[in-house]
């Protein structure tokens, strides 16, 4: 297994073809949350419409609230703890143009999660609206229409299923490979939803099947639409920091004056320093999305100081730590701070051939209630640190009080679940 991070899941589209949506959600209901945003396309198969299902079950609430709410508004909602607004910093930093002004509102950082609340106001609104179409909820104000999402021109990899899946569309050749074997491309989309295809061929182009893209035709307001996107990143000189935000996502929304929130909400694989340096980087697209023509482009630099120390706790697996017959937790650490708290679970896992896409570890109080994840991530034991056994991390409910007992329960991801072990907190924690 690999890990799957916030930035595979900015690269999703919509929508999820009726006909999967069965199979598709009994097979992802274990994955913990992920949320939605944008970056470059690329090819990720079929965990595109799975995922999208997932979310689209699970909901983001439209009403947007303040700093946490990107944590807060969802199924699973993993809740700042009391005194957790005393993290929160204000007015960072604002930059202008002449079409937008961008601020940042307010953001927290605890060590190794950060949150982000950015607002951009249009400098005209009765002109023109700022629009981004990944992160924000069109609503009833604009026309759209779905298209086939064409497959772009290149080669494009994906290890979705096993053994990999390659297309290859590019000097006028098409062709398309599953574990290394060439498979034959079907011609047009119900052929290929029969045959469980991840593409197919229609008037000599090809195109993914199981999405589509939204196409934004304009307000039904009469204004123009301005495109926008932003990134957040960090640019700490510190090697351990510089990609340490796997794959930090936005959601959006505009408000009654015409301005956007946008809420960014990432997580490092590991504790960080005691202040980063971030980077907002703002584009603007006068002419809309489909026309980058005259783009504009800003940037916010600002500091983040870590307020508190965070409680670091580690756990013992009961019984050797064996959840059936070959799946073995090692030990378990957990960082709990004001914000949320980040459970790292070490374990070895024999690969069964019936479990294609592994297990996940879930984690449950001392009375059998569920504590909830959100955005998190596996390596396996050749991958990341290559540590020779398998690191899952999560990002977690934190807790006044920190638990005597963790007990995980491991569930075949498209499967049942194998049992579960308790894990006590270490003597002297």
């Amino acid at each position: 297994m690999r890990r799957v991070t916030r930035q595979d899941f900015r690269d999703l589209y919509e929508p999820v073809p009726k006909e999967l949506a069965d199979d598709i959600h009994a097979a992802l209901a274990p994955l913990p949350e992920r949320r939605q945003g944008k970056m470059k396309r690329k090819f990720t198969g079929l965990l595109i419409a799975a995922v999208l299902l997932a979310l689209s079950a699970a909901g983001i609430a439209a009403a947007k609230l303040n700093l946490f709410s990107d944590m807060t508004d969802s199924a699973n909602p993993i809740v700042p703890l009391e005194g957790a607004e005393n993290l929160i910093e204000t007015n960072l930093g604002s930059v202008e143009n002449e079409w937008a002004t961008v601020t940042v509102e307010q953001a927290a950082y605890d060590g190794q999660g950060v949150n982000v609340l950015a607002r951009i106001t249009p400098k005209r609104p009765e002109e023109y609206a700022l629009f981004n179409s990944w992160m924000m909820d069109r609503g009833d104000m604009y026309d759209v229409s779905w298209e086939p999402d064409e497959v772009e021109t290149g080669t494009q990899e994906s290890n979705i299923i096993e053994g990999g899946v390659k297309i290859v569309n590019e000097n006028g050749a098409q062709a398309y490979y599953e574990a290394g074997k060439e498979v034959a491309i079907p011609e047009g989309r119900e052929a290929a939803m029969a045959a469980g295809c991840m593409i197919y061929r229609e008037d000599g182009k090809l195109y993914y099947t199981y999405q589509d893209v939204i196409r934004v035709k304009g307000r039904k307001d009469g204004k123009r639409i301005v495109g926008f996107d932003m990134g957040l990143r960090s640019t700490s000189n510190d090697p351990a920091q510089d990609a340490s935000f796997d794959g930090i996502g936005g959601d959006a929304e505009e408000q009654s004056d015409g301005s956007v929130l946008v809420w960014f909400d990432g997580i490092a694989e590991r504790p960080l320093s005691d202040e980063i340096e971030l980077e907002l980087t703002v584009w603007i697209w006068p002419n809309g999305e489909e026309d980058p023509s005259g783009e504009v482009l800003e940037t916010i630099a600002f500091k983040l100081k870590k307020s508190e120390a965070e409680r670091v706790a580690r756990y013992v697996p009961e019984d050797g730590g064996m959840i059936g017959d070959h799946v073995k937790v090692r030990e378990v650490n957990v960082s709990f701070t004001k914000v949320r708290a980040y459970l790292t679970v070490d374990y070895d896992y024999e690969e069964q051939p019936d479990e294609v896409m592994g297990v996940w570890l879930h984690p449950y109080d001392g009375e059998g209630n569920p504590i909830h994840t959100g955005s998190g991530g596996c390596y396996g034991p050749d991958e990341g640190e290559q540590l020779g056994f398998y690191r899952q991390q999560d990002e977690m409910q934190s807790f006044d009080a920190i638990p005597d007992v963790i007990v995980l329960e491991a569930k075949v991801i498209d499967g049942d679940p194998l049992g579960r072990v308790a894990c006590r907190l270490a003597e002297g924690e």
